[in-house]
């Protein structure tokens, strides 16, 4: 099963606090036969900084950096493909159309590429 197949939801919550990130993460799959949810609630991660860079990026088949110069080390970060077409993340992810990811990265060299022309990324680095 891939995992674009399935209709689901993922919402996720960030919140700073004390140098830290809160994290709040719901997934809830329905398959026909197949259902499953699975949530963290307030997973913390401490911070040596409060930095982090945030945009949109236009993508195209060209590998590109994410615009990061403000974060120094990877921290949890936040990805929403807002286009139509695959975009693929240098640290081994592809989001599909419509796709969210949140996950720790532990580089800010973050190259990214679109398969079948033009789109638009969101991100979110947090310094760790």
């Amino acid at each position: 099963m891939r995992i674009s197949a399935i209709v689901g939801m993922l919402a996720a919550t960030v919140c700073f606090a004390a140098d830290e990130v809160q994290v709040t993460a719901i997934l809830k799959v329905d398959n026909g036969a197949y259902q499953i949810t699975r949530q963290v609630q307030q997973l913390k991660a401490d911070q040596t900084t409060q930095r982090s860079a945030a945009g949109i990026v236009g993508t195209s088949a060209a590998t590109n950096a994410l615009p990061v110069s403000t974060v120094s080390t990877g921290g949890y970060s936040f990805f929403r493909n807002l286009g139509t077409n695959t975009v693929t993340l240098r640290v081994w992810a592809q989001l599909k159309p419509e796709d969210v990811a949140l996950f720790r990265v532990s580089s800010t060299n973050i190259l990214h590429s679109a398969t079948g022309g033009t789109g638009a990324l969101e991100y979110w680095v947090n310094a760790e």
